[in-house]
């Protein structure tokens, strides 16, 4: 097994290929200030406002403020907000018409076993509306499951989903970024139904079809998003989208395919400010 690398570093060095200069910011810093104009400080100083901004956390205010003032942010504010809320993620698929789990939308007060049983079935999957990583994501075949759930999880919120039998345990994390697969990962788990290596489970490098590629870069698209890792099930009747995350971690995919997604997001990053400064020049001339 490979040493993790800092990725802090990997950023810094990757965005250097591409005469890129990066800083590493921490989030807990940062303040907003709002009077007749947006302000921007970092350690108690406002700041310069950058060329542009990779977000690494879902600080939707955060990266609003950054756009208002005029960087470009990867990715939009609009669309992390939709990607970090599972239940947004879906009604945006379905709206487009991609294949998605059956979802549905609960209130804590308001969860009828009965009801969600019959229009999903058991087990069926339960889940906050945020987190990452297999957390607040759980099997469900009873009342008592339920019950026990609400004791741990404090969420007003949740979704119930269809517990899709043959991609127990195993899911492909397929990295999209613009209108690109970079890279491709079968996820599997042999002692639980979820499939994050964060988890235990094991990864792999995969080759995946047209289909599969296509779907990503759809869902990806459909959220606005320039920068995903998207999570796909194969079901009985096709691959349908599970998750996907605007913020999605590099270790796993490195360690299985040496492909660098720090390297690629600065490439990408790269060819886009190149690109709009270019349409800046025009637009002058």
């Amino acid at each position: 097994m490979k040493n993790k690398p800092n990725a802090f570093q990997w950023m810094i060095d990757e965005g250097r290929k591409y005469n890129l200069n990066i800083e590493i910011k921490f989030l807990e810093r940062f303040h907003l200030i709002a009077q007749d104009e947006l302000k921007i400080s970092y350690d108690g100083n406002e700041i310069n406002v950058p060329e542009f901004v990779l977000m690494r956390c879902y600080d939707i205010a955060l990266g609003q403020a950054f756009q208002y003032c005029g960087a470009t942010v990867f990715n939009k504010s609009s669309s992390m907000e939709i990607s970090m809320d599972k239940w947004k993620t879906h009604a945006v698929l379905s709206q487009n018409k991609i294949p998605t789990p059956k979802t549905l939308r609960v209130r804590r007060d308001g969860i009828n076993f009965d009801y969600i049983q019959e229009v999903l079935d058991v087990p069926f999957v339960m889940k906050t509306l945020i987190g990452s990583q297999g957390e607040g994501v759980y099997l469900i075949h009873n009342k008592e499951e339920i019950h026990s759930l609400m004791e741990i999880e404090s969420s007003e919120f949740f979704i119930c989903q269809e517990y899709i039998e043959e991609s127990s345990g195993e899911d492909i994390r397929v990295h999209v970024i613009g209108d690109r697969v970079v890279a491709a990962i079968k996820r599997s788990s042999d002692s639980d139904f979820r499939s994050n290596f964060s988890l235990g489970g094991t990864a792999e490098k995969i080759t995946i079809d047209k289909g599969v590629e296509e779907l990503a870069i759809k869902g990806t698209q459909a959220l606005g998003l320039e920068i995903a890792g998207v999570d796909i099930l194969k079901s009985k009747n096709g691959e349908v989208i599970c998750e996907i995350n605007g913020n999605a971690g590099f270790i796993t995919v490195w360690k299985c395919t040496d492909i660098s997604i720090p390297g690629e997001i600065m490439k990408y990053i790269s060819n886009k400010m190149k690109n709009k400064k270019g349409d800046e020049e025009v637009v002058k001339l």
